[in-house]
């Protein structure tokens, strides 16, 4: 399965693609990238987001996550900006869980 943003460029017409200044953020991938990437069992981002916490309390046991959660750790090294957000957001929540008396 192909995230969000993969999607996106997917269905955009061909026209719109070749117009100057469209194309992904330089922080995504390019398409390319993506389906190269891609396994036949992938997780999309409302997948990823459910094994998030999960995946966010084993990299703080140093688990080996990529081993845990494949598909989490896959999506997220994709570059998938919104879950990698996420994940971002869900580390600054545990820091500053942790930073309180």
């Amino acid at each position: 399965m192909l995230d969000r943003r993969a999607k996106e460029i997917l269905v955009t017409p061909l026209k719109d693609l070749l117009q100057p200044g469209f194309g992904p953020p330089s922080t995504m991938p390019d398409l390319r990238t993506i389906l190269e990437m891609t396994d036949e069992e992938e997780l999309d981002c409302d997948q990823t987001c459910e094994l998030l916490d999960q995946y966010v309390e084993g990299l703080e046991r140093h688990d080996n996550v990529g081993t845990l959660f494949p598909g989490v750790d896959r999506h997220l090294k994709r570059g998938c900006p919104d879950c990698n957000a996420e994940l971002k957001a869900l580390q600054a929540a545990i820091a500053a869980a942790d930073s309180i008396p």
